[in-house]
């Protein structure tokens, strides 16, 4: 199976750290035929942290209010979903650096070699064809579809260079 990542909403109940209480909220989760991506319990003081990830938030939100549990949220995470083995968290995170610095170099060669003064409008085509292209890539890939705003913002933390001039012509005339 391939693997899945999805964006998805997440809440917390704080429940008394009693014997059985995480039990009895989950038996009331599925009397409402709640279903959970994923579950989480644990201690927090005297009291008990449960963490939800539901297929249907809204669902989640309106078994919660009816049995008025305290909850917070909704927050946001990611869930990734396929086979289980080891390292594929890593592998999947790892991607985006990868490609990240394998486009920096594809442009830094590619300025470096073709950089001359008359070539500036053919180095900021290539560079905008290779971000129309790695946003196709990562559009493609993703469940939710990408947006040029987001991918705007992923280039914040991820920059592409800028075309450079880096031969002048008196260097070429040698």
């Amino acid at each position: 199976m391939a693997d899945t990542i999805r964006q998805v909403d997440y809440f917390y109940v704080q429940v008394p750290h009693k014997t059985g209480e995480g039990a009895k909220v989950l038996r009331t989760l599925k009397d409402a035929n709640v279903n959970l991506l994923a579950f989480s319990g644990f201690p927090a003081g005297r009291r008990a942290q449960l963490d939800f990830i539901p297929a249907d938030a809204a669902t989640f939100k309106s078994v919660a209010k009816a049995n008025k549990w305290k909850m917070a949220g909704p927050k946001r995470g990611f869930v990734i979903q396929g086979d289980d083995r080891v390292g594929a968290i890593a592998d999947l995170v790892g991607k985006l650096p990868e490609q990240h610095r394998w486009l920096r170099s594809v442009l830094r060669g590619h300025y470096r070699y073709y950089g001359l003064p008359s070539n500036w409008h053919a180095l900021d085509g290539f560079y905008d064809e290779v971000r129309r292209g790695w946003f196709r890539a990562l559009r493609r890939r993703s469940q939710r579809r990408l947006t040029w705003d987001r991918f705007n913002q992923w280039l914040v933390h991820f920059p592409l260079p800028r075309a450079g001039i880096f031969h002048t012509r008196e260097a070429l005339a040698c």
